[in-house]
């Protein structure tokens, strides 16, 4: 098996996650979900960035999402059926 650098995009349900990033305990529970989907899916080792925005055309919007670097072998399988919306680049 080859292994690879991916680029994931993790997008929760935006309201559930703008209600998640209230306070520290709550969004605490978020972060480790997605951590601990990343070796569940197939990733080996990486780092994950929370990030709160994203740009539309000329305004930035609060869209909470998470962006994954990892390395390994992606099970897309597994990675389609995760309920949180999972992109990879």
């Amino acid at each position: 098996m080859v292994n690879y650098l991916v680029t994931i995009v993790f997008s929760p349900p935006q309201e559930l996650a703008k209600c998640m990033m209230q306070t520290y305990e709550v969004f605490d529970i978020l972060q480790r979900y997605v951590d601990d989907t990343i070796p569940n899916l197939g990733g080996e080792a990486g780092v994950t960035v929370f990030h709160p925005w994203r740009q539309k055309e000329d305004f930035w919007e609060l869209s909470p999402h998470f962006h994954v670097l990892c390395y390994g072998f992606l099970r897309t399988k597994r990675f389609l059926k995760d309920p949180i919306s999972a992109h990879a680049k």
